[in-house]
This record gives C-alpha cells, structure tokens and sequence, in this order.
C-alpha cells in the first residue's frame, strides 16, 4: 500500500463511524484480529515494510492509530469506539500475548472505550482457533481476555474486556464474569443456537436452553460458501418466520400424531407437533433414542452432538409425548390405529461398495465400526466417499486408540467437505496423530490382508500390508420402504428417508430424470442439466417449481 491509499482506508474508517452514529448505531467496534489489514500491519509475520509503517512496534502500531485517530475525530470524544484483537497469532514469527499485552496497552491510551479480545490468523492450525469448534473446550481461549484486562489494570489503563470463543451457556458465562477474567461476554454461535438463551436464563429456564455444539456446520460453514446462515441444533435459524417459537402456535383442534423413528428428524417433529398441541406418540425400533447422531458420539471428538439429543430428549418428556421403544412399525399395525397423521423418519442405511476380495477382511460401514471400537484394527483402512466427519472423525477416534489408519479417498483430501475453519484443525490433528491419507486413490481389490490402492491419475498401484480392518464411509440408501406401503395424504415423511443427506441439511429437491421418473436429492444439488437432460424442481407454496431446466 501506497501512503496515498493507506490514508484512504483510514479516512474511509471515520466516514463509516460516521454514517453508523447518524444512522443511530449506539457503538463501533474497529476490527483490527483474525489476520485482516490492520493486524497485518501490526505484526513482524506479515509486515515486512521498510518505511514508517514498518519495523518498530511503533511504526507497525502507526496505521492502527491513524485510523483510532480518523474515527474519533469523526464520531468525538464520548461516543463509545472499541477494537476487536487477536490476543495470539498462535503462529511462529507472529504476534503472541507478551505482544499483545503492550500494543492493547498503547491502543486503549489513544481513546479506546472497550476491547473484544479473539484470537488467530488465516495461517494454517491458527485459523481453527478462530471460531473453535466441538474440539476445542468451551472458554479455551478465555485466558486470552484475562491475561490483557490484567496488564491493562498494571498500567492504570483499565477499560472493559470482552472475552469471546465457545462461551456457550450462561453458568459458564456468570463465571468468567465472576473470576475476574473478563468484563463482559460474546455469545453468537450460542444465540444461534437458542436465539430465547437470554429471556430463558433470566427466568430460571436454563435447563431448557439448546445449547450450541460447535459444529461449525450452519453458522460459518454456510456464511462461508455465500449461503443464508441455519444452524445445525435450531431448525428455524434463518426461517423464523415460519419455524421459530414465536410462529409455532397451538392448533384449536388437536390431532393424534403417531412419528415412526427416533433420530433427529423424528424427534424434532414430535417436540414441533407436541408444541402445537397435538398428541403426540412416537415408535422407535431400538432401545435408544438418537438415530445416527447417538452412533456418531461414540467417536469422543464427536461427543458434542449428544447435547442435541439429551436437549430433545428433556424436551419430548416436558411435552408429554408417548415414546415406545423396541417397537416396529408395520403399514398393518400403522393402519390398524386411529391417528390423523403418520411422520415416518425411518432413516436410511449404508451402502458398501463391492470391492473383489474384499470379504476377507469383513469390511463394515463406519456406524458399525463405531459399535465396535474394540474389534478395530490395529492397521485399518478407511475409504472416504462421504468427505465429511464421517470418515475423518473415525480416523481420528481409531488413531487417538493408537490404531494405524490409512484413509483413501476419491476426493482431494479426506474431510474436503468439512468447512474450512475446522478442516484446518482436522488436518493439523490427524498429521500430528500419523493418519496417512491417499487423495485421488481408490480401492481396486484386497488380496487377504493386502490392500490393492490405485493412483486415479496415474493408474499405478501401491499394495499396503498387514491390514486387519476395512471401514467404508459413504453414501445412504434410504429406508422408504414402509412409506411406499402407506402411500397416503395423511402420511408424512422426514429426514433420510426422504434423501440420506448430512445433519445440518433440511431443504431438499426432485430430479426428474428423462424416463420420468424422479429422486428427491437434498439442496443444494451439482446436477448438471445440459448433459442429464433432467429437470430440477424446488418445492414450493403449491407443488413444485421449477429452478433447472436442460
């Protein structure tokens, strides 16, 4: 940047205060963390200048100041203006606490009200502490906070602290308020999550708050990829005004509502229908509640999910709803009752690739393999055709039991559908745990306890040896067969027998292929129409439209 265009960006800071005192906003909070222009400059890993804006902390801290500076002149000496820093660049050659402490010192004595300590870059392992996920503890990264309010008290320069990263339940708030470590907290993922979190914790409700689990999946993996923002745990996340708890009212004239299966679909749709008054039963094969989700939390980096399903749970009991487990549904039995509607979540199952040779090692889907820890391995082979947590979150489970694991996938890399904020702590994780990953590769056969790998550019071949287990991770079949039993207006279906899909998805489409036929896929679908000849179609008020055509 020339000194030209520095003072540009600058000035642009103070016209924008501006505007947003006119426009009403009650604060400013300069963003100067996660890697961004400003904290590019203030840091020797990025800021290599030669000139007044480089070198020196001072010199470094002087672009930051300029535009302190700009703002304060344009919105005056009362108006509350903060800064948001990265307390650790938590990379080699950058900025680390000791170097925050003075610069968050020097900036608060130039006119600074407040400061909201983050953490991170862009750069590498770094950018997964940005916005922690479920691997990380909740408040990991709290000490940041009270490790810069401390220095700023030495100083006799104290302003209010705000501590920031999975702070994610009220207790857990009261207490980082309580020792000292912060003078207020950020709470956005959680409000996600349970927009009711702050009425429910005022009124002694917070037991009935739905916590958030760090996924990462609806909130900055969707903002990511130019998406509406959802929310994994919160089905109404960026459809409130017809799903949230303010939209959902009691109907005058209650029905009886049967719901077969007890995974996340289903029971979301029992809390929804109990909330509106109807009475509510609920058929669950098994003799658990939770569907896959509960398979999913037996791998301990994925243990998070089960607040979901403990938080439903809580919820269906509060409502009243009849749960039978270790019930088969059948069309007779269905028909055979007098309920007014039927919602069949039944699920879906996996689907093993046929591989030659492959029955010697008796290879299993990755919800079995989770069942059955214990007789895994101790040399597995994972291949990765769903490049999500599935196979990646086994991974990591088999090496943390010191298993050697191999992941093949077709893909570029294993996890390459996992948003980017995770995926960096995923992929320093299995490198620090030994996972090896073969991307671009598939299986060609398995010849006893040898597994025959091939290149998919080159075609050449790599025997791996001595292997003991072989997991599959990949697509669903749904279970959809009882529904095409009962086809009938008062039956409903949800979730993956509708279209296996991820657990964040809800919005689904049909693909009308050109025999006529159709398949419900979930949104957003690659179908491309020009080559497949097929129509795709969204639903909408009154049917289906149409959105893709050849």
């Amino acid at each position: 940047m020339t000194a030209a265009e520095i003072r540009e960006v600058a000035d642009g800071h103070g016209r924008t205060a501006h505007n947003l005192k006119l426009a009403g906003v009650d604060g400013i909070e300069i963003h100067a963390a996660h890697g961004y222009l400003l904290q590019e400059f203030m840091s020797p890993l990025s800021n290599q200048r030669r000139d007044e804006y480089g070198g020196s902390l001072g010199n470094r801290l002087r672009f930051t100041i300029e535009v302190i500076d700009a703002v304060r002149e344009s919105v005056g000496s009362e108006y509350p203006v903060g800064m948001r820093l990265s307390g650790d660049e938590f990379t080699p050659g950058g900025l680390d606490i000791e170097a925050m402490k003075e610069i968050a010192v020097r900036l608060v004595a130039r006119g600074l009200d407040f400061l909201s300590i983050s953490m991170s870059t862009y750069r590498g392992y770094s950018y997964a502490t940005m916005i922690p996920d479920m691997a990380f503890s909740p408040g990991a990264f709290v000490y940041l906070a009270a490790e810069i309010r401390r220095a700023l008290h030495h100083a006799g320069t104290p302003v209010p602290i705000m501590a920031v990263g999975r702070i994610i339940e009220p207790a857990q708030a009261e207490a980082i308020l309580a020792e000292g470590q912060a003078d207020m907290v950020t709470m956005t993922r959680a409000l996600l999550a349970d927009p009711e979190l702050p009425k429910k914790a005022r009124e002694g409700r917070a037991d009935e708050i739905r916590q958030c689990i760090g996924c990462n999946q609806g909130c900055v993996g969707m903002g990511h990829t130019g998406r509406p923002i959802t929310c994994l745990v919160n089905p109404a996340a960026g459809s409130e005004i017809q799903w949230s708890a303010h939209a959902i009212t009691r109907v005058p004239s209650p029905k009886r509502v049967l719901v077969v299966g007890g995974g996340p679909a289903g029971m979301e749709a029992a809390r929804v229908a109990a909330t509106r008054g109807h009475r509510v039963t609920l058929w669950e094969r098994s003799n658990t509640l939770g569907g896959q989700v509960s398979v999913a939390v037996l791998a301990r980096n994925r243990a998070e999910f089960g607040k979901l399903i403990s938080w439903l749970e809580a919820q269906l009991s509060k409502l009243k709803v009849d749960i039978a487990l270790e019930t088969e549904a059948t069309a007779d039995r269905i028909r055979g009752e007098l309920f007014d509607a039927v919602v069949l979540a039944t699920g879906s199952v996996p689907v093993l690739p046929t591989i030659p040779g492959a029955d010697a090692l008796a290879p299993t889907d990755v919800t079995e393999a989770l069942r059955r820890l214990g007789h895994i391995g101790p040399r597995v082979v994972i291949l990765d055709d769903d490049r999500h947590f599935k196979a990646a979150g086994i991974a990591e489970e088999l090496a943390d039991r010191k298993c050697q694991v191999t992941v093949v996938t077709r893909g570029g890399e294993t996890g390459a559908d996992i948003i980017s904020v995770s995926f960096a702590g995923l992929r320093d994780r299995l490198g620090r745990k030994s996972v090896r990953t073969l991307p671009f590769h598939d299986v060609a056969r398995v010849d006893g306890h040898d597994v025959i790998v091939y290149d998919e550019f080159s075609g050449r071949e790599e025997c791996l040896h001595g292997i003991d287990s072989l997991v599959f991770a990949g697509q669903n079949r749904a279970l959809d067969s009882l529904a095409k039993l009962l086809d009938e207006p008062r039956v409903l279906l949800a979730g993956d027998c509708v279209a296996p899909r991820g657990a964040r998805s809800r919005r689904c489409v049909r693909v009308m292929r050109q025999d006529g036929s159709y398949r419900v896929m979930p949104w957003p679908v690659s179908v491309d129409t020009r080559r497949t000849g097929c129509l795709l179609l969204r639903r909408a008020r009154h049917g289906w439209e149409v959105i893709l055509a050849p």
